[in-house]
């Protein structure tokens, strides 16, 4: 492992440790009429919509892999390979495929997705979901177009996805995702208390010894 990517994954877990709050928001994406032919052949994208005060730091860890037991307690075991993006209205700010990083909700495969984002200015803002693949174009439709869902793990018709909004800075608020109906949970003291236990192992074993 080299040392620019354990000094990241460090970083990364004890960043973890210095959040006070955590939004976290639970969704599925399937197949959908997206362009209103009257047939199901498009893959959803969840847009997830939230606001920042200026100068907010957030990381935003995703959920989506689940090869080893039921990590998000919806008794299904899904999987796909997910592809995260953070927009400004239709602005493209950045986007992660796969991550090595490992925080504590319990993903550890790189189909999940993770990113720190300090935001600039206040106001709206939305991060996508979907199966890896889609371009800006389909984020901001809400479907792959030319795509049909197709899972990784497991048998289901839809994908589960679970995205925390851990705030490093700042404030963070109205946590919701565009046309659904699911309600943000709050952030929870385990997701908290697991960061702090993950962020313990990592600094022992990848930070330098004081000597």
């Amino acid at each position: 492992m080299s040392k620019f990517f354990r000094a990241l994954l460090a970083s990364g877990a004890l960043a973890l440790c210095g959040a006070t709050h955590a939004a976290v928001i639970n969704g599925t994406i399937r197949n959908i009429d997206g362009n209103g032919d009257g047939k199901a052949q498009e893959a959803k994208i969840a847009r997830v919509a939230f606001t920042v005060s200026a100068g907010t730091s957030l990381l935003f860890d995703s959920l989506v892999y689940e090869p080893n037991g039921d990590l998000n307690g919806d008794g299904l075991i899904t999987g796909f390979d997910n592809e995260m993006r953070l927009f400004d209205g239709s602005t493209l700010l950045t986007s992660n495929d796969d991550s090595p990083l490992t925080y504590g909700d319990g993903s550890v495969h790189p189909f999940d997705s993770a990113f720190f984002w300090t935001f600039s200015r206040a106001g709206s803002y939305v991060v996508t979901l979907g199966q890896h693949g889609y371009g800006n174009d389909d984020a901001l439709l809400g479907y792959q177009a030319d795509l049909a869902y197709k899972p990784i793990v497991g048998y289901q018709t839809f994908g589960a996805w679970r995205l925390g909004l851990n705030l490093l800075t700042g404030s963070v608020g109205d946590v919701h995702e565009v046309g659904a109906a699911e309600v943000p949970e709050p952030g929870t003291l385990a997701l908290f208390g697991m960061g702090l236990a993950c962020a313990g192992l990592l600094r022992r074993r990848f930070l330098p010894k004081p000597r």
